[in-house]
């Protein structure tokens, strides 16, 4: 008796089938491993900053809507995004005083969308705030995001208003 196994061509295949599909299912279990923890470490997308902008103008919104965000020049071109994504638009520099105001009511003037990990923050001012003002009058908002289960809940708020 030799230590020479005899196979069946059929046993064969049978063999390589099963592993393909075991192999099959160990890249699915792989590729799911890498998502989660991809969600984990708190990769940014675009859908981020769209809900998180999203969130922060139903906050703000309580006092009345904001029909059009105005750009700061120092935003990133994915805050520009969501801002595109959710209102109309106007850089800082474009928007016009208007009836006593330097910043009119239903304008948002949007400072900073930022992303670190699992925290994130907006900041932005509404109107209206009053001609001769600063941008330091009116509400100025800055909320924070913490990502839990990953989904962005909102955290703390803090608000000025001069």
């Amino acid at each position: 008796m030799s230590g020479r196994v005899a196979l069946r061509p059929g046993a064969i295949i049978n063999f390589l089938q099963l592993l393909s599909v075991r192999l099959q299912g160990t890249f699915m279990r792989l590729k799911l491993i890498v998502f989660a923890l991809v969600a984990l470490t708190g990769c940014t997308s675009q859908q981020d900053y769209d809900h998180l902008l999203a969130a922060t103008l139903l906050t703000v919104e309580h006092g009345g809507s904001i029909e059009t965000i105005a750009l700061s020049p120092s935003l990133t071109p994915e805050a520009r995004e969501a801002a595109k994504n959710l209102r109309k638009v106007v850089e800082q520099s474009e928007v016009v005083p208007a009836n006593g105001y330097e910043l009119p009511s239903g304008y948002f003037v949007l400072k900073a969308i930022t992303i670190s990990g699992g925290t994130a923050h907006v900041i932005g001012t509404a109107g209206p705030i009053p001609s001769g003002a600063t941008l330091a009058c009116g509400a100025t908002y800055d909320i924070s995001f913490i990502r839990t289960g990953g989904r962005w809940e909102q955290g703390e708020m803090e608000t000025r208003v001069c």
